[in-house]
């Protein structure tokens, strides 16, 4: 039998359902939206507005031009039925765990698109503000949608218009995870990628560390 799933994995995006819903892709901007730009067109003032703002996409014709391709309701059936297939099956038995509930795929999925984006945008712009005020010599800015989506860099770091790094700004929970596809994506890169980690209280770990990469 399962225990609470949040209380193994804490109240996050993480876990076994992490790993079947980046198995299937069941939440790029292909599956839904693109979160991010969603938030750069209309002022998202909470999580559940993100939430909503997602299904409203899907639902209405919206004069910023984003539609949703899916509704967070449908996302999460799919991915509680993909837990019913080989793959979704061999990655609960790995850790032991039966199919988790509707519910419990619901909760997980609103925590994905909307407490951890919302979140993330809100870390990202403290991150350029903080950086900004030790690294003065260098041009912070957002990773543009292409870079963020493909290579998983939300900031980049310029000097003279050219990009001398890249920016993650993730939660320490992120690092709990075995995601090795990450550091892939940024070897991709020709530049190297720094990490800005955030605790649950949205403090930083390791600022001093990343911005002595730059001074």
């Amino acid at each position: 039998m399962n225990v609470d799933y949040f209380k193994k994995y804490g109240d996050s995006s993480g876990g076994t359902l992490n790993d079947i819903c980046e198995a299937f892709r069941l939440a790029t901007r292909k599956a839904s939206i693109s979160v991010i730009t969603l938030q750069q067109k209309h002022t998202i003032i909470s999580a559940d507005h993100l939430l909503a703002e997602i299904d409203r996409h899907h639902h209405e014709d919206c004069e910023c031009g984003l539609k949703s391709n899916s509704t967070i309701a449908k996302m999460a059936q799919k991915l509680y039925e993909a837990q019913d297939t080989e793959q979704g099956k061999a990655i609960l038995k790995r850790k032991g765990e039966e199919k988790w509930d509707l519910d419990t795929c619901t909760r997980w999925m609103g925590n994905l698109m909307g407490k951890n984006s919302f979140k993330g945008k809100k870390m990202e712009d403290k991150a350029i503000k903080d950086l900004k005020i030790h690294i003065w010599k260098y041009k912070v800015e957002k990773a543009d949608e292409e870079t963020d989506v493909a290579h998983m860099v939300d900031l980049v770091i310029k000097q003279n218009e050219e990009i001398k790094a890249g920016i993650q700004v993730k939660p320490d929970s992120f690092y709990r995870m075995n995601l090795p596809y990450v550091q892939k994506l940024h070897d991709e890169l020709d530049y190297p990628v720094h990490h800005m980690i955030y605790d649950s209280e949205g403090e930083w770990i390791n600022y001093l560390a990343t911005i002595s990469n730059f001074l």
